[in-house]
């Protein structure tokens, strides 16, 4: 018998997490902060969430991001 090796324990480990996440009944709900699925309207802003990107070349790509100035719409 072959021993397993790091990679086929990595992916069982991901798929034991994946089962948990899954296995998830709506009783757990209150424990996400959003539903991609459910709350997605496809409207850009509403409920303040727009889509965007940082620069990273404009503004000079530090750890000093800030959302305010540094995201582009």
């Amino acid at each position: 018998m072959q021993m397993p090796t790091s990679r086929s324990l990595g992916a069982l480990a991901a798929l034991g997490i994946a089962s948990l996440f899954f296995s998830l009944d709506q009783s757990h709900a209150q424990l996400f902060p959003a539903n991609s699925e459910t709350q997605f309207s496809g409207v850009q802003g509403q409920d303040n969430w727009s889509y965007g990107y940082r620069n990273v070349s404009q503004d000079g790509g530090g750890v000093d991001y800030d959302p305010v100035s540094d995201f582009v719409p």
